[in-house]
C-alpha cells in the first residue's frame, strides 16, 4: 500500500557526495544478489558461498509486520514492537552459535530485523546458517564507499554540467538576498521562518555522514554517535573522519546558523545529532560498512528521530536497505536519501528504496545539473522478490529536486567551502522537512511530510513527474501553507481479509475498509486488481473522518491455480495481500502388484497406490477393470499432497480361467493399465523340482521361480531348459510363456536368461 498516494512516483536514493562522489558496495552493485541458498526461500549470495576461512556475514530476517510507510495510513509502530519482533525472531539463530562451532553473533539489530554474524567457513557451513527458521538472505557485510575530494574548495563540477557558479556578494552567496545561500531562497525556507515564527525548533534532525566538527561556529550539536565495522558502538568525540569534511557540510545545510553574516542552515533551530558511518577516510575515499549504516539507523529511530538525513549510499539495488527504510519510517521516522551523482537512467541505494524520499540536485537556474541521477525503477527486474509485495510494478526516482550545485556550507576548522552533489541537496529537504513539521499546528506523520512536500513541489519543466526532477524543487513554504490548510479528501485502504486459499474456478473476495482522512468530502471508485485473474470495483463517497468497508471479488478458472497478487487501489493509496489459488484434486494411480496367477474361484487382489497431486483434497472413485469388465470400484477421499494404498478385488469363478489386462482409474487420472492377470483352472501347477512349487515372483503370472525356492537365479533357467518338455510345465503354458507367444519354446528359456541377466 503505497504511503502517499502520489501514483507510482515513490523513489530511492543513496550516498553520492560532491559532484561526482558516488558510494560502491563492495562485492557487487546489488550488494545482496540471491545465490543458490537452501530451501525455504532463503538465498545464500555468491561473495559468502565462495568464501573460506572467516567472513564477517549479515543475516536477515523476513518481515512480516505491515509498516506505515507501506500503509500509507501514518499510524506507527513502536520501536518496543520492533525489538520484540526481532528478538523473536533472531532467538533461534543466537542459539545455533552458541552450539556450533566456528559461529559468532557480534551484534543484531532490531531495525531491519538482522544479525552481523563472523563465520569461519572451514569449521560451518553456512548453508545451515541460511535454514535457519525465518532467515530471509545471507550476505557480506557489504562496504560503503565514497570519494569526498571532488567538490571541495570552490566549485567543482562536472565538465559537461552546463552551470554557473551563483553570485556572490560580500557577505555571502545569494541571488535574491546578502543573507542567504541561494538554496535556502530557492526552497523559500525564509518565508517559513517569516510566516510561521519557526526556525525548526523541537524537531530532530539526525545525519549519518562521516563525523562532523563540532567547534564550528555554525553547529550545534546535539548528540553524537559513532560504531565500528562490526556495528558496534564507540565512545568517541565528535570529529569529521573526512579531510575534504563532507559530514561537517552536509550537517551545516541542513541546521547551520549565521556566524559568518550568512545563513546557510534551512533549520537552524533543530535538535541536530549526527552518527558516524563512513569512518575508514585516507586519501580520497571514506568507507564504511552496511552493519555501520544500519547502527546509526537503529539510534536514530530509537532517539526519536523525526528526520534521518543519508547523503550517502552506493550503486545499483542493494536489498539490506529495504527493511531498514522501512522499519524506520513505520516508527515514525522520515528517511531522505540522495539519488546519486551519476547521471541520468542511474540510481543508487537506500534511495532507490520505494519506501525513502529520494533527492535530485538542481543549480541556481533551478536546472537539473547532469551528475544527478534519476531513472524509472522496474520493481521486479531490480529487486526481484524482495520486494514488498505493496510496492508498484515500476516507480521513478527521485521524488523530488533541491540545490546541490555550489552550496556554501560548513568546513571542518571554523571555515566554509561550496561543494556540489545530491548530497548537498538531501540536506535541504531534510532541513525542509523538519522546517514543514514544526510550522504546523498538527503533528504530521511521515506520508503527510512527503504529500506536502512533492505535492507543492515546482518542476519547471512542466507538470509530468520524471527521471530529472522527479515531482520537482521542494517550495517548503507553499508545502508548509497545504500542510496547514485543508487537508483534501485522502482515501486510505486496508485489505481486513479474502477468503483465500481457495480452490480454481472458486470466486476469489477481497473485503477492505476505505476510511478518508482527509477535510474534504470525495467520491472516488475502489479498484480490485488481480493480475491473471482479472478485477472489480466500486464506487465510495466519504465524508472527512468516515470509512467503509467493501467487497471485491473476481472469478478464477481452472487453469489459474497459483501463488497472486491482489491489489485494492483507491486515488491516493494501495494495499496488497498474497493469495492462493489451489488446483484441483488429481488422483494419480499406479498399480503396486498383484496375486495373479490365481486359481478359478479365488480373489483376484490388485493393489493399488494413490496420490493427491492436487493443492485440494476431494474425494474421488477408483475402479478396478479387468477384461473389459469393472469388477470392483472404491471411493477414496485424500487431502492436497496425501497418498494412500488400496486393494481391489476380483471374485473369479468357474469359467474365468484365461489371460486378462487389469486396469485401474480415478476421474483426474489416466488409468493405469498393461497389468497382466492370469486366472488359471482349478489346481495350481504342481512342483517341477522337488518339493517346492514354482512361484510368481512379482505378480505378472510367470513363473520365474521355476524351481520354487523364493529368488529368481540361474538355477531356474537352467531347470526350465531341463524341465520344458515335463507336464508340469506343458499343462501350464500360460505360466511359462514368457515370449507370450502362447506356445513354448527355445524362446522362452532365452528370453528367461535375458531377464534373469538384466536383473542380476
Amino acid at each position: 500500500m503505497s504511503r502517499v498516494g502520489l501514483d507510482e512516483t515513490r523513489s530511492g536514493r543513496i550516498v553520492v557526495l560532491a559532484v561526482v562522489a558516488v558510494l560502491v558496495i563492495a562485492g557487487g552493485a546489488a550488494g545482496l544478489a540471491a545465490g543458490s541458498g537452501p530451501g525455504d526461500g532463503a538465498t545464500i549470495s555468491p561473495e559468502v558461498t565462495d568464501a573460506t576461512g572467516e567472513q564477517v556475514v549479515v543475516v536477515y530476517f523476513g518481515t512480516d509486520t505491515p509498516v506505515a510507510a507501506a500503509t500509507g495510513n501514518g499510524s506507527e509502530v513502536s520501536a518496543d514492537h520492533l525489538r520484540d519482533r526481532a528478538s523473536s525472531d533472531q532467538a533461534a539463530l543466537d542459539r545455533y552459535a552458541e552450539a556450533t562451532p566456528g559461529v559468532t553473533v557480534l551484534d543484531n539489530f532490531w531495525l531491519g530485523n538482522m544479525a552481523v554474524v563472523r563465520i569461519d567457513h572451514g569449521r560451518a557451513d553456512v548453508r545451515d546458517l541460511a535454514s535457519i527458521d525465518g532467515v530471509k538472505h545471507v550476505g557480506p557485510n557489504a562496504e560503503v564507499t565514497v570519494d569526498t575530494s571532488s567538490a571541495v574548495t570552490g566549485p567543482t563540477v562536472e565538465p559537461d554540467a552546463g552551470v554557473a557558479a551563483p553570485a556572490v556578494t560580500e557577505t555571502g552567496m545569494g541571488t535574491l538576498s546578502s543573507h542567504y545561500t541561494y538554496g535556502l531562497e530557492q526552497i523559500n525556507a525564509p518565508e517559513v521562518w517569516e510566516s510561521y515564527g519557526t526556525q525548526g525548533s523541537g524537531i530532530v534532525v539526525t545525519v549519518l555522514d562521516t563525523g562532523v566538527d563540532a567547534d564550528h561556529p555554525d553547529i550545534d550539536l546535539a548528540a553524537w554517535g559513532e560504531w565500528d565495522d562490526r556495528g558496534n558502538e564507540m565512545d568517541t568525540e565528535p570529529q569529521d573522519y573526512d579531510s575534504w569534511g563532507h559530514g561537517t557540510h552536509v550537517s551545516g545545510t541542513v541546521a547551520g546558523g549565521d556566524a559568518s553574516g550568512t545563513q546557510i542552515g534551512v533549520a537552524p533551530d533543530v535538535t541536530l545529532r549526527h552518527g558516524a558511518v563512513l569512518t575508514n577516510c585516507s586519501g580520497r575515499e571514506c568507507v564504511g560498512t552496511l552493519s555501520q549504516i544500519a547502527a546509526g539507523m537503529q539510534w536514530a529511530v530509537d532517539n526519536d528521530a523525526d528526520i534521518l538525513s543519508l547523503s550517502l549510499g552506493g550503486p545499483g539495488y542493494t536489498k539490506g536497505f529495504i527493511e531498514m527504510v522501512r522499519d524506520a519510517e513505520s516508527a515514525g521516522t522520515l528517511v531522505v536519501g540522495a539519488i546519486g551523482n551519476a547521471g541520468e537512467g542511474t540510481s543508487s541505494s537506500p534511495g532507490n528504496v520505494y519506501d525513502t524520499l529520494s533527492v535530485g540536485a538542481a543549480d541556481s537556474s533551478e536546472e537539473i545539473v547532469g551528475f544527478s541521477s534519476g531513472e524509472e525503477i522496474d520493481t521486479e527486474s531490480a529487486w526481484e522478490d524482495d520486494a514488498p509485495r505493496e510496492w508498484p510494478q515500476q516507480y521513478v526516482v527521485p521524488s523530488v529536486s533541491a540545490p546541490g550545485v555550489f552550496i556554501h556550507s560548513t568546513f571542518p576548522g571554523g571555515e566554509y567551502r561550496s561543494k556540489s552533489g545530491t548530497s548537498m541537496a538531501t540536506p535541504h529537504v531534510s532541513g525542509a522537512a523538519a522546517l514543514l513539521q514544526a510550522a504546523t499546528s498538527r503533528e504530521l506523520t511521515v506520508p503527510q511530510i512527503e504529500r506536502a512536500l512533492v505535492e507543492t513541489a515546482d518542476h519547471p519543466d512542466g507538470d509530468t513527474q520524471g527521471t530529472r526532477y522527479g515531482d520537482g524543487i521542494i517550495d517548503v513554504k507553499a508545502a508548509a501553507d497545504y500542510a496547514s490548510g485543508s487537508l483534501p479528501a485522502n482515501f486510505e485502504v486496508t485489505i481486513d481479509g479474502t477468503n483465500s486459499p481457495i480452490g480454481a474456478g472458486e470466486t476469489l473476495t477481497v473485503d477492505a475498509t476505505v476510511e478518508n482522512t482527509g477535510e474534504e468530502s470525495a467520491t472516488q471508485t475502489i479498484v480490485l486488481d488481480v493480475p491473471v485473474l482479472g478485477g472489480d470495483s466500486t464506487s465510495a463517497t466519504l465524508s472527512p473522518g468516515e470509512s467503509t468497508s467493501v467487497s471485491l471479488a473476481v472469478d478464477t478458472g481452472s487453469g489459474e491455480a497459483g501463488e497472486h497478487t491482489a491489489t485494492v487501489e483507491s486515488d491516493d493509496d494501495s494495499d496488497a495481500r498474497g493469495v492462493s489459488v489451489e488446483g484441483p484434486a488429481n488422483f494419480a494411480v499406479a498399480i503396486d502388484g498383484t496375486n495373479s496367477p490365481v486359481a478359478e474361484g479365488e480373489t483376484l487382489s490388485v493393489n493399488v497406490d494413490l496420490a493427491n497431486s492436487g493443492d485440494t483434497g476431494g474425494t474421488q472413485t477408483v475402479t478396478l477393470t479387468v477384461g473389459g469388465q469393472q469388477r470392483d470400484a472404491t471411493e477414496v477421499t485424500l487431502a492436497g499432497g496425501e497418498s494412500t494404498t488400496k486393494t481391489l478385488t476380483w471374485e473369479t469363478v468357474g469359467g474365468d480361467a484365461g489371460e486378462y489386462t487389469a486396469t485401474v482409474a480415478s476421474p483426474a487420472a489416466d488409468a493405469e493399465t498393461g497389468v497382466r492377470i492370469v486366472v488359471g483352472g482349478s489346481q495350481r501347477p504342481p512342483p517341477v523340482v522337488g518339493d517346492a512349487p514354482p512361484q510368481d515372483l512379482n505378480g505378472d503370472g510367470l513363473y520365474r521361480d521355476v524351481d520354487g525356492d523364493g529368488a529368481f537365479t540361474v538355477a531356474d533357467v537352467q531347470t526350465f531348459f531341463q524341465q520344458r518338455d515335463s507336464d508340469a510345465v506343458q499343462d501350464n503354458v500360460d505360466a511359462f510363456d514368457f515370449r507370450t507367444d502362447g506356445e513354448l519354446s527355445i524362446g522362452d528359456i532365452q528370453i528367461l536368461f535375458q531377464d534373469f541377466l538384466e536383473r542380476r
